[in-house]
């Protein structure tokens, strides 16, 4: 990814960001005391705050997030920016801006590793969303006491945070199932996580379990894979019309009672496959940061298909 540039609509005091907090690098002195130390997931980019409890904390449930986390909701810690020290400044960061789908600084804008691509903040005019998994909270009695500190008020859009054990609920084990259907689709692969997220509000009852979802035809198929560039699918789509090509001429195939792309479609759903398993952890889907939910279609014509999602797992009660 391409180092980010600064927009030049932007005021004078955006453009020269990066002598402003949280980029521009300070002393020991300067700084004070360090209460929390944070890092990518590759560790290139580091990170110090200097206030121990955030001014906030939430759940964040923004069509950004969503996308970019693969999740319905992202917890989220509030920060004033100079309680923000990056120890290399603004180098090894890159930045997006959702609404205008801009890969520069522009405010409110979302802050990446250029190495991991991990998210590491929401940047807006004067505070920051931090993601608290990326800080090293310690362990023990000292690590509890840190995700007290950090845990969501009750105004979150679910139930507020406890990291604590609570002693007086019960976990059972317990199955869903569901049959969802997609929309009729011509060939092409789609990203269908947000669609399966919001026909499936049960999964937010589940403390820890499993997703399977399966597809029922023989001429598409299901997948996880890049949920950041579409071109990724397209790519996917093509690379497969190179495995399993039409046969115009009749001299692959002996199956073409259903057109010369109906045998090409079976291989190819052999190949992918018809179904996915994804982990269930705290009432969302366990997924990385760049993996999405794809269904795959591989006939020339729209056909309705339909996924059968089955829930197994423990839940609060």
């Amino acid at each position: 990814m391409a180092q980010s540039k600064v927009s030049t609509k932007d005021s004078k005091e955006e453009a020269r960001w990066e002598d402003n907090p949280p980029y521009t690098t300070r002393s020991e002195k300067e700084f004070g005391t360090v209460y929390w130390s944070g890092s990518c997931h590759c560790g290139q980019v580091k990170y110090q705050l200097n206030r121990k409890k955030p001014l906030d904390a939430k759940f964040c449930h923004c069509i950004g997030c969503q996308k970019l986390h693969g999740a319905p909701f992202q917890w989220a810690a509030i920060f004033h920016k100079s309680d923000v020290n990056f120890l290399n400044g603004h180098k090894g960061l890159d930045f997006y801006q959702s609404s205008d789908n801009l890969r520069e600084h522009k405010l409110p804008c979302k802050v990446l590793c250029s190495h991991c691509h991990s998210p590491i903040m929401d940047e807006g005019r004067n505070v920051i969303l931090s993601f608290p998994e990326l800080i090293d909270f310690g362990e023990g009695q000292s690590k509890k006491e840190a995700l007290d500190l950090f845990a969501p008020s009750s105004k979150s859009p679910i139930p507020a945070f406890t990291p604590s054990p609570a002693p007086t609920s019960t976990a059972t084990m317990t199955w869903f199932q569901k049959t969802i259907n997609l929309p009729a689709r011509s060939r092409g692969s789609y990203l269908i996580t947000e669609q399966i997220l919001s026909e499936l509000p049960e999964l937010r009852t589940y403390k820890t379990g499993l997703l399977n979802l399966f597809i029922q035809h023989t001429s598409c198929a299901l997948s996880l894979n890049e949920n950041w560039d579409a071109d990724v699918r397209a790519d996917m789509s093509d690379a497969l019309d190179r495995i399993a090509p039409e046969d115009r001429k009749g001299d692959l195939y002996r199956h073409s009672a259903e057109g010369t792309d109906d045998m090409p479609a079976h291989i190819k759903s052999a190949l992918i496959g018809a179904s996915v398993t994804i982990p269930i952890t705290n009432g969302r889907l366990a997924t990385g940061t760049w993996q999405g939910i794809w269904y795959l279609e591989f006939r020339t014509h729209k056909h309705q298909r339909k996924v059968v999602a089955t829930i197994q797992g423990e839940k609060m009660v």
